[in-house]
C-alpha cells in the first residue's frame, strides 16, 4: 500500500468518526433518514455493515488544513461541514433527475419520497453550517467562523447556479465547449474548491498565495471528476466510484 493510499485511508476514517459523532443523538426519523444516505443504516434503521463510503472533499480540506499549518482537531469541523453541504447536493440531484439509486442501493427520495429526501437535504444544509457555527464554543475566532460560513455558502451557491445550467442545457440540442466548461466548473469544481478553501481557512497560514494555489486545484479537481463521469456515462466506460461524483 503506498503512503498516499495509506493517508487518504486515515483521512476518511478520521473524517468519519467526526462525522458520526456529530450526528449522534439526533433520533428524530429525519436523522435515521440521513444515516441511510450516509450508508450507516438500511431502511429499517439497521446498522449496516457497507464499506465506508469514501468522504474526499473532507479529505481534500483536512490536507488543506494541513498544508496551511494547521492540524487534524482544527480541520475536523470544517471537513464533516464540506462532507453534509456535499451530501445535501447528492439528495437533490437524485430528487431532480429521477436517480433510483445511490451507492448500489435505493436513493433516500426512492425510499421515502421526493417530499421527505427534500427535508432530508435542506436539513443536511443546515446542520453544515451549524457545524461551523459550533466552533464558537471552542473558542474559534468569529472572524475565522465568519469567513469559513461564507466560503460554504459560496460554494452552495455556486452549485445550485452549475445545476440551474445542467437543467437547462437538458433541454438544448447543442450545448458550447465552453458553455459546458463552465457549468462542471459551478457543478463540480466549486464543491471541491470550497473543500479546499475552508480547509485553508481553518488552518493558521495567512498567505494568500497559497489560499489561491489550494482553491484551484480542488477547482481543477473536481472539474476532472466531472469530465470522467460525463465521459464514462457517454461511451459507457467503467465509473469511478459515485462517492466522488455528484
Amino acid at each position: 500500500m503506498t503512503s498516499a493510499t495509506q493517508t487518504i485511508r486515515e483521512l476518511n476514517d478520521s473524517i468519519e468518526t467526526s462525522l458520526r459523532k456529530f450526528m449522534d443523538d439526533r433520533d428524530l426519523p429525519l436523522y435515521k433518514m440521513m444515516a441511510y444516505h450516509l450508508g450507516w443504516v438500511d431502511e429499517l434503521g439497521e446498522t449496516s455493515h457497507r464499506e465506508p463510503q469514501p468522504r474526499v472533499r473532507g479529505a481534500v480540506s483536512l490536507l488543506s488544513t494541513r498544508a496551511s499549518g494547521g492540524d487534524g482537531d482544527a480541520g475536523a469541523a470544517v471537513a464533516v461541514a464540506i462532507e453534509l453541504l456535499f451530501n445535501f447536493t447528492l439528495i437533490h440531484t437524485d430528487i431532480q433527475e429521477g436517480n433510483p439509486d445511490r451507492m448500489s442501493r435505493p436513493a433516500l427520495w426512492w425510499v421515502w419520497g421526493p417530499a421527505q429526501g427534500i427535508n432530508a437535504g435542506d436539513g443536511m444544509h443546515a446542520l453544515a453550517r451549524l457545524v461551523i457555527l459550533n466552533q464558537a464554543d471552542a473558542g474559534v475566532d468569529p472572524v475565522t467562523i465568519s469567513g469559513e460560513l461564507k466560503v460554504l455558502d459560496m460554494a452552495a451557491l455556486r452549485f445550485c447556479e452549475g445545476a440551474y445550467m445542467d437543467t437547462v442545457f437538458q433541454e438544448r440540442l447543442v450545448v458550447g465547449v465552453d458553455e459546458y466548461l463552465s457549468m462542471v466548473k459551478s457543478i463540480s469544481g466549486s464543491l471541491v474548491a470550497g473543500a479546499a478553501h475552508i480547509g485553508f481557512n481553518a488552518g493558521s497560514s495567512g498567505d494568500e498565495a497559497l489560499a489561491d494555489g489550494l482553491t484551484n486545484f480542488g477547482r481543477d479537481l473536481g472539474v476532472i471528476w466531472r469530465l470522467q463521469e460525463d465521459h464514462n456515462a457517454i461511451w459507457g466506460t467503467e465509473s469511478v466510484d459515485e462517492g466522488a461524483q455528484g
